[in-house]
């Protein structure tokens, strides 16, 4: 799976390679009205010339079911889980319940840090924010590691609805 390139020297390119990989099929499920509910990085495969697959649609649904179905059916990675999902807050579940998940999932492919999956410091992630000393982790490629972090927290917004769109 993608956690692989943990231990990889990689370059700026490359990096952007990965995230564009990773954004590509998640991208394709919500045009097709579907959430995947499960955006982490275990669920991307990676093939033997380095190109990604996203897969593990068990929890996938179409978004316009979303109000329709139980809240027990409604779950996700608690690692990379989005506010509104842990909170279930089936008014505020849309597409962009995956782009924080995927945000999460990018931020810890570009660091190597291990998301906390409770406690006091996934709760300031879902209330607050990514962490500074998270996003001091993003290697810094000559300067070029803000618009990694401006990308990284304009997808982790905890108001879904200021994330922006995967397009």
């Amino acid at each position: 799976n993608i956690k692989n390139f943990r231990n990889i020297k990689l370059n700026y390119s490359f990096y952007w390679d990965i995230i564009f990989q990773m954004i590509v099929p998640v991208n394709f499920l919500h045009k097709l009205g579907y959430i995947h509910f499960d955006i982490k990085p275990t669920n991307y495969l990676v093939m033997n010339n380095n190109q990604l697959l996203l897969n593990d649609f068990c929890l996938t649904k179409k978004e316009e079911n979303i109000k329709n179905i139980s809240t027990d059916e409604l779950e996700g990675d608690s690692n990379y889980i989005s506010p509104e999902l842990f909170y279930k807050d089936k008014d505020t579940i849309t597409k962009k319940t995956d782009i924080y998940s995927l945000g999460l999932s990018i931020l810890q492919i570009l660091t190597n840090i291990d998301l906390p999956n409770n406690g006091s410091t996934w709760q300031l992630i879902r209330t607050v924010g990514i962490p500074k000393e998270f996003l001091d982790k993003i290697p810094s490629f000559e300067g070029e590691n803000e618009i990694f972090k401006k990308l990284i927290l304009s997808m982790t917004n905890n108001k879904a609805k200021d994330r922006p769109d995967l397009e």
